[in-house]
């Protein structure tokens, strides 16, 4: 990612349960030195379920409309934040790092007039169970150690759809998803320089 004369190089571990994500946490987590950050990138239960066959899953056993699917997700997405905050801890407590966490709101434009609701449920100062654990972190860890924003991000507008339902994207204008990317990498050049 460059932000004018900023610039910095990410890896990227893959969002599915597979092999390639198990290796690259290890190697984010336990190879790296000096683990500078932390991009977690969630959704607020817009989750694709990338299998047809996991979907009617779901479905038979009553996930069967958008708000059942993302209550689903947003379960499944804060067990795995667990999950990565114990790695995050164990890090810094072995002098790894990570120095700085963004929690990266994915798919803003299906959201857009809850925008403010969805930060708070991620945002340190907001309140649920992913605030709860991502809290303890901060605690675990340190504040002063580990700093923390939320940051919503829209990359590329496209409606949800599950089980017969939609859910379109709401942008007030055509150039939204490029405003909040860029606003999305001052953030990153932000923190990364330490502010």
């Amino acid at each position: 990612i460059t932000v004018g004369e900023w610039t910095k190089v990410f890896s990227v571990v893959p969002g599915q349960d597979i092999h390639a994500r198990e290796i690259a946490l290890n190697e984010a987590f336990h190879k790296h030195s000096n683990l500078e950050g932390v991009v977690h990138v969630v959704d607020y239960g817009y989750t694709t379920i990338r299998s047809s066959v996991a979907e009617q899953k779901l479905v038979e056993s009553g996930v069967d409309s958008i708000q059942a699917v993302r209550d689903y997700n947003l379960q499944k997405e804060l067990e795995e934040f667990r999950r990565v905050c114990d790695l995050i801890a164990n890090a810094c407590a072995n002098g790894r790092g990570p120095k700085w966490i963004i929690i990266a709101v994915n798919k803003a434009d299906l959201f857009l007039s809850d925008l403010a609701k969805a930060k708070g449920y991620y945002h340190p100062d907001g309140s649920g169970p992913f605030v709860e654990t991502l809290n303890r972190l901060m605690a675990r860890v340190g504040s002063n150690h580990l700093r923390c924003r939320v940051v919503p991000v829209c990359p590329k507008p496209r409606p949800y759809e599950w089980a017969g339902q939609k859910q379109t994207p709401s942008l007030e204008t055509f150039d939204e998803p490029a405003k909040f990317m860029k606003n999305f990498a001052l953030i990153m050049a932000e923190v990364s320089n330490g502010q």
